[in-house]
């Protein structure tokens, strides 16, 4: 039945402004510490922990979702910095009880409910893209905040009909 479904969507998350800032405060104690480095012997460690930090600020900066739906099946991967993948979430659309937009009244239960798990995987950009996935994983109902394109929607609800609600023009 899912033989022929495929859809991908790449989403570049906002940048959060606190991370300019940290890396412009990071480039500044880091030509300090060069500096230091030429007075004082161990000034080295300075320049390499100012380094990594850079590096982990660039990695945080620069992040993005993949959406990959095929065969009835969602994954979903974090990029960091254009070059790490990490697989964050797979579900099947056995697992997937509603997928709706995120503002739809289906979802309002949901987002209330005490205890409830709600992860965010969209860009953090545009909330009224964001779609909501309530899915029962690891034994745990959870809510997931993705942000697919209208193809990746589509294909979906041509698997699954009952279980997906299309956001109204």
């Amino acid at each position: 039945m899912y033989d022929e479904v495929y859809a991908e969507w790449l989403v570049k998350c906002k940048k959060p402004a606190y991370i300019t800032l940290l890396k412009v405060l990071v480039c500044i104690l880091l030509v300090l510490s060069v500096l230091a480095m030429l007075i004082v012997w161990f000034g080295f460690i300075f320049v390499l922990v100012f380094a990594l930090a850079f590096y982990a600020l660039n990695l945080m900066g620069n992040k993005e979702y993949e959406y990959i739906f095929v065969a009835g099946e969602l994954d979903i991967d974090r990029i960091l910095g254009a070059q790490n993948r990490k697989r964050k979430l797979k579900l099947s659309m056995d697992d997937m009880e509603l997928i709706a937009p995120w503002n739809a009244s289906e979802l309002a239960g949901f987002k209330g409910k005490p205890g409830m798990k709600i992860t965010d995987y969209s860009s953090q950009a545009d909330p009224s893209k964001n779609y909501g996935i309530v899915c029962h994983k690891d034994g745990e109902t959870k809510l997931i905040v993705f942000e697919p394109n209208e193809k990746m929607i589509q294909e979906m609800k041509r698997c699954a009909p009952r279980k997906v609600i299309v956001a109204q023009a």
